[in-house]
């Protein structure tokens, strides 16, 4: 399903042709407050279509993403409304954005990070002191 998604957005990213397949034709152009709102109702059927259910776990790992996003939006050059989401499928090792700044994170990429950490910790000891 998740591969469904990715096709329908791609869908409407790829830029379309004109008829001789050679000019480029531009995408109308949405204001940012239309942008916004096709970003929240896409990140709502994810969520819906994908059952992300908000537990009080999930809560406080979106809460932390969001808490670290939004340090790092500070330096975008875009001011979105940045809305970070937890997806805590383990087998999804990755990020997507959808428009108007929603910003999903895949349950997989703590689960290399705390592989890669202890990894490094136990590597270190033999190293350090």
């Amino acid at each position: 399903m998740r591969a469904l998604w990715f096709v329908m957005l791609l869908g409407t990213l790829v830029p379309r042709v004109s008829g001789d397949a050679q000019t480029p034709v531009a995408p109308p152009a949405i204001s940012d407050a239309d942008e916004i709102r096709a970003g929240a109702v896409l990140a709502a059927k994810y969520e819906a279509v994908n059952g992300l259910a908000s537990t009080p776990e999930i809560r406080k790992i979106d809460a932390y993403l969001q808490k670290v996003g939004d340090r790092v939006a500070l330096h975008a050059r875009r001011r979105l409304p940045y809305r970070f989401h937890f997806d805590p499928d383990p087998g999804f090792k990755s990020g997507f954005a959808l428009p108007g700044g929603q910003i999903f994170v895949g349950g997989g990429i703590p689960a290399m990070m705390s592989v890669r950490i202890s990894r490094f910790l136990r590597i270190s000891s033999f190293t350090c002191c």
